[in-house]
């Protein structure tokens, strides 16, 4: 029988609907964490990108970031492969900031 299909049927239902199932060919999905201390340094930036980039993760939390509200909206804005969500440090706080780095084919879903 077909994983696919196997994956589809419960209940009478299609689970998950079929534009979700569809969505990459990734198995297992990879997520993934990182406290970076701050991500103001370029080469901090490009690390993460590299890191994420070569271990094949599709959705990578990040966290205490120390972004300022200007960098958290441009942060990897031209990055090809991955869309990149930030919170800025408003607060002054250090240790504070976070967001989600995600592939372009699954960042379409978010909303």
């Amino acid at each position: 029988m077909n994983l696919q299909r196997n994956i589809n049927i419960q209940n009478n239902n299609l689970y998950p609907p079929p534009n979700v199932s569809t969505i990459n060919n990734h198995f297992p999905l990879k997520i993934a964490t990182f406290n970076v201390n701050g991500l103001n340094d370029s080469t901090k930036q490009q690390l993460l990108l590299n890191t994420i980039e070569l271990q094949n993760i599709q959705i990578c939390g990040v966290s205490e970031t120390n972004l300022n509200e200007h960098s958290s909206k441009i942060i990897y804005k031209k990055n090809d492969n991955y869309r990149a969500f930030f919170t800025s440090n408003q607060s002054n706080v250090r240790g504070s900031g976070t967001g989600i780095v995600m592939t372009k084919d699954l960042a379409k879903y978010v909303q």
